[in-house]
């Protein structure tokens, strides 16, 4: 192993980067015929690659590929490999229609020379569909994860690791595309085959309860979604000891599946316990830390301690905007947690400004069309409605109610929400017959996922009861 080699295993990049640069120049004076230089140009891209430096990652490989395809001519391994990794530093790049030509090509050589279903085609067309995931072509990348579960299905039977990968990969983009129910049954074959392979405490084990968790949360069947994650935490603080950054990522989904069961101790026990990890583990400006502060506050908020909640949303705010900028969808979903704070207190002047400036951010990064947007739109008619603005209130809670379904299907909690917010509009404009309906059809949804202890439940159950007062007659 060369001296490069070593920085590389042991992080030290940019000595590695020097040596490679140093080797790399020395290697261009041997004879045409000498292939090292080649394979120290892949080394540096590598390492470039790995420094986030894709801009000279991408010129190296460019040149590896281009002697590569002088040397071996265009139908070659060797070229489908340099243009697998070029492929691969444009995906990062977020490049993804060249990235998609690139991948293309590499596969066809591979099916050429190696047939369908050998493992290095496979893998190629595992990145093809990420590449079409993260284009937006969810069909497309479909299909391609469905090919690939049956090339390892083929090539290795039902219960093997590389089975797991793409159904893996395949549940997450259902869970983009709102196809829980398909993205539950998917993590739940990757969770079965990881514990036949590994056994039932794992790290591995615990990332595919975590998924599966996910599904649950997304679900707002939380209480399904808590045993998962416990399990998971138990088995990362058994294998990896407590103090690590996969215990605090578990800690924190949990905190939250605590917080929406409103079990507010146990919530703000387990988001301190995962803010203190990433503090001590990690640059007081990373993005896990804002992350930590962020569920904290909305903790806290639930709470009713809004003075703490505030100050920890801006401490997030400030570390996002340092480290990432302000266009980003987690610097948009801050400003909105705390305009609800803002909301909650009647500072409504203060609380506008940062739901619109969420909206537009979130519009411009996720789509009209998503969840985030639709709290948003809910977050600016509650204060509409508040300053006597119900006309356009009503039509903001309409198209987030209209948003909620399309994303998540009729029976979610947020979907609930949206029809309890519609109905207390419609019962302050005195439509009582439309309220009625409409906290009819939030309740069954709320008892049905949330069951009839939520604080959710609670809520509407009281709006709905206040309703039915005034339609009782008064003697």
């Amino acid at each position: 192993m060369s001296a490069a080699q070593w920085d590389v295993q042991a992080g030290r990049l940019p000595e590695a980067e020097e040596n490679l640069t140093e080797a790399l120049r020395i290697a261009k004076t041997f004879p045409p015929d000498d292939r090292r230089w080649i394979t120290t140009l892949h080394q540096l891209a590598e390492t470039n690659h790995s420094e986030g430096k894709d801009a000279l990652a991408e010129g190296l490989l460019k040149e590896e590929l281009t002697a590569n395809q002088k040397t071996f001519g265009p139908n070659d391994l060797h070229v489908a490999a340099s243009l697998d990794a070029l492929a691969g530093v444009l995906s990062s790049q977020g490049q993804y229609t060249q990235a998609e030509f690139l991948y293309r090509q590499a596969l066809g050589i591979k099916k050429q020379v190696l047939g369908p279903n050998h493992p290095s085609t496979v893998r190629t067309v595992e990145s093809l569909a990420a590449a079409e995931a993260e284009a937006g072509n969810y069909s497309e990348a479909e299909q391609l994860y469905q090919q690939a579960i049956q090339s390892e299905t083929q090539l290795f039977g039902t219960s093997h690791p590389g089975v797991a990968v793409p159904l893996d990969d395949l549940a997450a983009l259902e869970m983009e595309e709102g196809k829980y129910a398909s993205a539950e049954t998917l993590y739940e074959k990757a969770l079965k085959i990881r514990e036949q392979i590994h056994g039932p405490d794992h790290p591995r084990v615990a990332s595919s309860l975590e998924n599966l968790a996910g599904v649950y949360v997304a679900e707002g069947r939380y209480g399904q979604a808590e045993p998962l994650l416990r399990r998971a935490q138990a088995i990362r603080e058994s294998v990896l000891g407590v103090n690590q950054p996969e215990v605090a990522e578990t800690l924190s989904s949990l905190a939250l599946v605590y917080a929406y069961e409103s079990n507010y101790s146990k919530a703000e026990d387990a988001a301190r316990q995962a803010l203190a990890i990433r503090q001590r583990l990690l640059p007081s400006e990373d993005p896990a830390i804002a992350e930590s502060l962020n569920n904290l506050a909305f903790i806290y908020s639930k709470m009713g301690r809004d003075s703490l909640a505030e100050s920890l949303y801006k401490q997030s705010l400030d570390i996002t905007q340092e480290k990432e900028g302000k266009d980003n969808p987690f610097y948009a979903a801050t400003l909105n947690n705390l305009g609800m704070v803002y909301e909650k207190q009647e500072r409504y002047d203060q609380a506008r400004p940062l739901f619109e400036q969420a909206l537009k951010t979130l519009r411009a990064t996720v789509g009209a069309d998503q969840p985030e947007v639709a709290t948003t739109l809910t977050n600016i008619a509650e204060i509409d409605a508040r300053e006597h603005q119900n006309a356009q209130a009503e039509q903001l809670l309409q198209r987030a109610l209209k948003i909620d379904i399309a994303a998540l299907g009729n029976q979610h909690p947020a979907v609930a929400t949206d029809f309890h917010n519609l109905a207390k509009l419609y019962a302050q404009e005195g439509k009582d017959a439309q309220a009625k309906t409409l906290y009819q059809q939030a309740l069954a949804i709320q008892e049905k996922i949330l069951g009839p202890e939520h604080e959710d439940m609670a809520a509407t159950l009281k709006d709905y009861a206040t309703l039915q007062h005034k339609e009782a007659p008064h003697h």
